[in-house]
């Protein structure tokens, strides 16, 4: 909006009210293009943070084996994870935490104890 000044020039005066306009577009593609990275960066982490997991859980690595392990996936992680992920391993940390039968049976057994001692209702 402008206005005239006394001395006959023109004054721009900006309101507060008017609509703000941008030269920039974020069409749809380009939305759905960063929903698609934001995905992959986070299954990234998930995978990176499992493979760390895996290793610090794993009964068949050493401490050595560990370490190098973590170094080599901190340091280059991509080819890391993919190396830890490919290479073939004796036992995975996954069934080394699989629950026994005995420590089934004294969770059970506690159970039923908690249970028989508390009042019900």
């Amino acid at each position: 909006m402008s206005v005239i000044s006394p001395s006959g020039s023109a004054i721009q005066i900006s309101s507060p009210f008017r609509r703000a306009t941008s030269s920039y577009s974020y069409s749809l593609p380009a939305v759905f293009w960063t929903i698609f990275e934001v995905f992959l960066f986070v299954i990234w982490f998930w995978i990176l943070t499992w493979v760390f997991i895996d290793i610090f859980h794993s009964p068949d690595l050493s401490g050595l084996a560990r370490a190098l392990w973590f170094l080599f996936v901190l340091f280059i992680p991509l080819v890391g994870v993919l190396l830890y992920l490919i290479a073939p391993r004796r036992e995975h940390a996954r069934a080394g935490r699989a629950v026994s039968p005995r420590q089934d049976e004294a969770f059970r057994s506690q159970v039923r104890e908690t249970a028989s001692a508390s009042p019900v209702g």
